[in-house]
């Protein structure tokens, strides 16, 4: 590769940076600065590389647009978004997306995406990392043919003895377990200059775990960051797609004429029964509401691949695009209906994370239905390109929420209202079942009860203030090793940070994640 010489320090650079900001740091802020790093460089690199001749006697077409920018952004935002939760569905969504957006932020640097739809991507994709896996011998080759340029060529004798060192270790390995085996007196000499157990042990025992791991996760940051380079500069990712296989417009045409005839009368039966409150005699209105939510959401889905995939195979004239908009519109109404549904789940069992995960998602699918709408009409409208960015800004905002803090003061509030109104149950009833494995309601909970102590009762104030425990949270059991005992209970290491009294290493505060920090503080000043 050219600029060998630019690309190897950037990249050591880059091995350093994950030490100092990333290494062993999944959920802190040193992580968003990590993801900001990596972004700065493949952009230094893309401009360095730009209009520059590429491997294989391809030719490099860079362009750093505003939509690859975008996404680079929108990873950053994603990977900031690990220090503002403790919440292991984010933490791992978060480093999934952000590795999804780098990865097509940097094919949309090299190549020309704006035809590709799903399956085009998907196959890109997966394509691109197989080559970032074939690129491994790359750095290697590239570093032996700069040295052979650029370096002085050794003697023949520094040449022969190092061949000579190389070639011998293996042979004396191998003669001295013979000998060792064939005279027992030579065995105990070399048992007692070489004792293996305490070897062994010192090694296992005695050496830092992180001695190993340390030059392991920075050769492979540094290999990478060169081997995502590699990849891209080869060129050998097909831009180009297939036409697709094309149907007679009568058989989509009969199949949204039936659908649609169920659609409509469904869809009317959603107006008269759940909008609009019609009674029903064989069910309480509570229960005909709780009924069928997934099963909506799942028509809603196939609806929507449906006209993505008639938009694609078959040539519209005015009737496919009639029945394919009366679709659309019934999709809608379903996924109101959907949202009516699951709006009542939560006025009467409260909210969860899961009951907002489905809210979000159906607001996501609303806008997804909005643009398979517009592709009826807009002829060139690329869905994928559309619902990418949607689905970007979605998640992007979702992972930046705090959804465990709304969810918290949400039921919290609901609480203080009923509370006022003297029809409150047990403050536990408003708390989802797994409330204590969250640090994210310390805030919520510690202003209820700073605002009604007087007023609560004693399991409730119970509650609060097991919650609010530094060493519910923050404490662990320090597990040895060596004889398999729990010791100390003592502050986590990473905890350490958010007490002032206690010394800090110089790069602690590369975890420094804010739900732990308020919870922390709430913690302590519940204590004291």
């Amino acid at each position: 590769m050219n600029n060998f010489s630019f690309l190897w320090k950037l990249c050591v650079v880059y091995g350093i940076c994950y030490l100092l900001f990333a290494y062993q740091n999944p959920d802190g802020i040193g992580s968003g600065i990590f993801a900001a790093i990596s972004a700065i460089f493949l952009l230094v690199i893309a401009r360095r590389l730009k209009n520059q001749p590429a491997e294989e006697d391809n030719n490099l077409s860079i362009t750093i647009s505003a939509e690859s920018i975008f996404y680079f952004i929108a990873a950053v935002l994603i990977s900031f978004g690990n220090c503002l939760t403790d919440n292991s569905f984010f933490l791992f969504f978060n480093h999934v997306g952000s590795f999804l957006l780098f990865s097509i932020a940097c094919i949309k640097l090299f190549y020309n995406d704006k035809k590709w739809d799903f399956g085009k991507y998907t196959a890109i994709l997966f394509s691109y990392w197989i080559q970032v896996l074939k690129a491994i011998p790359v750095p290697f080759q590239n570093w032996s043919d700069y040295h052979k340029n650029n370096s002085k060529k050794m003697s023949s004798t520094t040449r022969y003895v190092i061949i000579g060192i190389a070639a011998g270790i293996p042979i004396l390995f191998i003669t001295t377990l013979l000998l060792a085996s064939a005279d027992q007196v030579f065995s105990d000499m070399l048992e007692h200059i070489i004792n293996f157990d305490t070897m062994y042990k010192w090694l296992t025992e005695n050496l830092p775990e992180d001695m190993v791991l340390l030059p392991c996760s920075f050769i492979i940051y540094t290999l990478l960051l060169y081997l995502v380079i590699s990849a891209l500069c080869r060129g050998n990712l097909k831009e180009e797609i297939k036409e697709p296989a094309r149907f007679g417009t009568p058989i989509a045409v009969t199949i949204f004429i039936m659908i649609d005839i169920v659609y409509v009368i469904f869809s009317g039966i959603q107006l008269l029964f759940l909008f609009i409150g019609v009674p029903i005699v064989q069910y309480e209105y509570a229960e005909y509401a709780r009924e069928g939510f997934f099963e909506l959401l799942f028509v809603a889905l196939i609806n929507f691949f449906l006209v993505l995939f008639c938009n694609k195979h078959f040539a519209k004239n005015t009737i496919l695009k009639v029945v394919m908009t009366i679709t659309c519109l019934c999709t809608f109404v379903m996924i109101a209906s959907s949202a009516y549904r699951m709006q009542m789940y939560v006025q009467a069992y409260h909210l969860t994370f899961l009951r907002l995960f489905v809210l979000w998602f159906l607001l996501l699918l609303f806008f997804f239905m909005v643009g398979s709408t517009v592709s009826i009409y807009k002829e060139n409208w690329n869905s994928f390109r559309y619902c990418l960015f949607v689905l970007t800004c979605f998640y992007t905002v979702f992972a930046l929420s705090n959804a465990d803090g709304l969810i918290a003061r949400y039921n919290v509030a609901q609480f203080e209202k009923d509370f006022a109104d003297g029809t409150a149950d047990y403050l536990g009833d408003y708390l989802p079942y797994d409330y204590r494995y969250s640090k994210a309601y310390a805030s919520a909970l510690s202003d209820l009860e700073e605002k009604y102590k007087s007023f609560l009762t004693e399991a409730e104030r119970r509650l609060i203030n097991n919650y609010l425990s530094v060493d519910e949270h923050f404490y662990e059991y320090d597990y040895d090793i060596s004889d398999e005992t729990f010791n100390d209970y003592t502050l986590q290491k990473n905890a350490e940070i958010y007490d002032k009294s206690l010394e800090k290493s110089l790069f602690s505060w590369k975890h420094f994640n804010f739900i732990e920090y308020i919870c922390y503080r709430k913690c302590k000043q519940i204590s004291n």
